[in-house]
């Protein structure tokens, strides 16, 4: 069983993310549903939620976001040295974007 500290953990997780997906859709909706990795029909509803019912999906006992990271070498690249700095943002959209295709064509 999850202690009460945890799902408070949790659900003020589940909250921030909500709230910033919210905030990045209004902001650039492209951008967006490419950053959080979400579908054109879920930022719909996630954008047309209003703020009782985010309280509510964001009192799940789960994780309603996910680590977009499934490889080490994803990882290494945001970690890259501060030469690397520079090209790292171009390498992950790069590598998301592969990873994004590769499921579309599964």
């Amino acid at each position: 069983m999850i202690n009460r500290d945890t799902l408070d953990e949790i659900q003020e997780m589940n909250m921030t993310y909500l709230l910033l997906a919210k905030q990045l859709l209004s902001d650039d909706r492209a951008a967006a549903i490419f950053r959080l990795g979400i579908s054109e029909d879920v930022a719909d509803y996630i954008q047309s939620l209003p703020s009782r019912k985010l309280v509510q999906i964001a009192r799940s006992s789960q994780l309603i976001c996910a680590l977009r990271f499934s490889e080490v070498r994803e990882l290494e690249v945001t970690l890259a040295t501060r030469r690397d700095h520079i090209e790292t943002p171009s390498h992950q959209a790069i590598l998301l974007a592969s990873k994004l295709a590769n499921t579309v064509e599964q």
